[in-house]
Order: structure tokens, then C-alpha cells, then sequence
């Protein structure tokens, strides 16, 4: 029986996230340790449920939601479920580069200090959800409404959803055709980011110098970046860079990445590790109808890590031909 862990983006947190990991497994512990020696920082006073400035910086949301989905995993791990596959949805592919072997958990949380401070000087725009929706039908509206490379799909989640993202005028361009003459449903994913546009290439150029002093390692399991949506053989250290240099900037491939690790992975399983459980709703009976799980609820009030462990834990698993 072939598991993957598939790990959640920025947009996936709310403030207990941390503090109810940390109350979960002590070992935990030892991980807000790490990372507050790792940055310099009191991490574990600052992601308090009750400070209200806990996610005012984009650097804070990145390391907290990169944060809990490693000790969603760990906790995993150490109720015994064990997996050869992962995959991240766009913060999430960080925990994807930990989980394959190829990045350190320290050198991770230097280059998200980084990359959430790039996206805080980077221009501001807004991301929207539109759905349910052809590839096409969203096409022919950016298609209509951009004019200087202001709007573009900037994640393909699955065949009928998919997240515009851009300049804001642009954007909400978007939405008022979508809504008005296509009859579909909008919700607002970001109200100042226009993450996976082009208006974020500079972040990908500021990050590329620090990904070039990240020491890579070849990865122990297969590597699936967003970029591609397709596995890629045998990454060297270039390939890493080039993909997360890219990665703020270009879209995310989702759909097709669920579609590869599917076909690579007959009878696949999937655990969503990390906070909430938005990633296990992409699936449906009527695209990708996986058994699956996720490690918490969809509003944060509770966990589900040893109901998986008693069903997960043991069981069989291999990584198939991925060339």
C-alpha cells in the first residue's frame, strides 16, 4: 500500500496550530528548540494562540506553517506511519524537501526567513479561488481581462478549481466576469499577495543566491516539485534552485502532480500533514477518489494522528518506477 504525506501552504493556519502540537507530543519540543536556536529567536513566545501580532509578518506565517507541518509529520512518524512519498502544496513543497532527504530542516527555515521577507517588499495584488470551472473557461477570462502581464492562473488545484492571482484591479476583473457571465463561485484566498504570479518575480530572484548556498543532498525518496508537476529523476543541486527560484513566481502544478503521483502509485493513500484538512477536499469521486486522511480537523479543534496510526501504522510501502 503505497502513502504519501501531502503538506499544506501558508493559507492552511490559525494561531493554536503550534501551541496544540506542542501539547500533543512533547518531542515536539524539541523541534520549536531547534528551529528558535536555528533563527535566534523565542518562537515558542511568539506563536502564542494569544498574540495578536503572531502571523502581522509573511516571514512568521511561512516558518509557522512550515513548523506544524514537520511536527505533524514527526508525530506521524512516531505513532509509526512511515511514508515514501510526499508531496507540498506551495510553502508545503519545503516540507516536501525535508521529507526526500534533499534539505535540512535548518537550512529550510533560513531560506523561508528570507523568502517571507522578500514576499513582504514584493508588489502587492490579491489571489481568488474560482470554481467549479474548466482549465479553459479560466483561461479565456485571464485571457480577456489581462493586458500587461497583471493577472494569471497561479494554481491548478484540481480540473474545476484553480486560483487567479494578480494586481488587484485585475483580479477582481477576473472574479466580476466569473461570477456575472459564468456563473461560477469566487472566494478570496489572499487579500495582498499575489503569490504565484508574475508580479512576484523578483522574490525568486532575491531567494536564488541563498538557495545557491544551500548545501543539497540527493534525495533519499522521489522528488516532485510544483513547478513541474511531474517527478523529477535524479535532481541535482541546479534543479533545486532553478525550481524554487521559480516557485514564487510561476504557478503551481497541483492537479497534474496529484495525477503523476496517482499513476506512479496504484491504490495510494494519502495523509494531509499538516493544520486543517484543505488539501484532502481537492479529491473527488469524479477526478483522484484516494483513501485518505488528514492529520487535523478542518476548523483546528482536534487531532487525528492516532486514529491514523492505528489504521496506517505497519503497513506495507514502496516507491514504484517514477522515470
Amino acid at each position: 500500500m503505497p502513502l504519501a504525506l501531502l503538506f499544506p501552504g501558508q493559507n492552511s493556519r490559525y494561531p493554536a496550530m503550534l501551541e496544540k502540537m506542542l501539547s500533543h507530543d512533547r518531542a515536539n519540543e524539541e523541534v520549536m528548540e531547534q528551529a528558535s536556536d536555528t533563527l535566534g529567536r523565542d518562537l515558542r513566545t511568539h506563536f502564542r494562540a494569544d498574540n495578536p501580532s503572531i502571523f502581522d509578518h509573511n516571514r512568521d506565517v511561512q516558518i509557522a506553517v512550515f513548523l506544524a507541518n514537520h511536527m505533524h509529520w514527526q508525530s506521524l512518524e512516531r505513532a509509526g506511519v512511515r511514508s515514501e512519498y510526499s508531496a507540498g502544496l506551495s510553502l508545503g513543497e519545503y516540507n516536501h524537501l525535508v521529507h526526500i532527504g534533499a534539505l535540512d530542516f535548518e537550512d529550510a527555515l533560513r531560506i523561508l526567513t528570507v523568502r517571507g521577507d522578500a514576499y513582504e517588499s514584493a508588489p502587492r495584488g490579491m489571489m481568488a479561488a474560482v470554481y467549479p470551472l474548466s482549465a479553459d473557461d479560466v483561461q479565456a477570462v485571464v485571457d480577456k481581462v489581462d493586458r500587461n502581464e497583471e493577472l494569471a492562473i497561479g494554481m491548478w488545484n484540481t480540473p474545476q478549481q484553480y486560483v487567479l492571482s494578480g494586481e488587484r484591479t485585475a483580479v477582481e476583473a477576473a472574479v466580476r466576469q466569473v461570477e456575472e457571465e459564468l456563473y461560477a463561485q469566487c472566494s478570496v484566498v489572499d487579500h495582498r499577495l499575489p503569490m504565484h504570479s508574475p508580479l512576484f518575480w523578483g522574490v525568486g530572484e532575491k531567494l536564488r543566491p541563498v538557495l545557491e548556498a544551500v548545501p543539497w543532498r540527493p534525495p533519499v525518496r522521489p522528488y516532485l516539485p510544483n513547478v513541474e508537476g511531474d517527478f523529477v529523476c535524479d535532481p541535482e543541486p541546479a534543479d533545486f534552485v532553478a525550481a524554487l527560484a521559480c516557485h514564487p513566481w510561476k504557478p503551481v502544478r497541483w492537479r497534474e502532480s496529484m495525477e503523476r503521483l496517482s499513476a506512479a502509485a496504484v491504490g495510494l493513500v494519502v495523509v494531509e500533514a499538516g493544520p486543517k484538512a484543505v488539501l484532502t477536499r481537492f479529491f473527488s469521486k469524479r477526478w483522484l477518489n484516494p483513501r485518505r486522511y488528514c492529520t487535523d480537523s478542518e476548523d483546528g479543534s482536534g487531532l487525528n494522528i492516532e486514529k491514523i496510526s492505528q489504521e496506517l501504522a505497519g503497513a506495507p510501502s514502496g516507491i514504484a518506477n517514477v522515470s
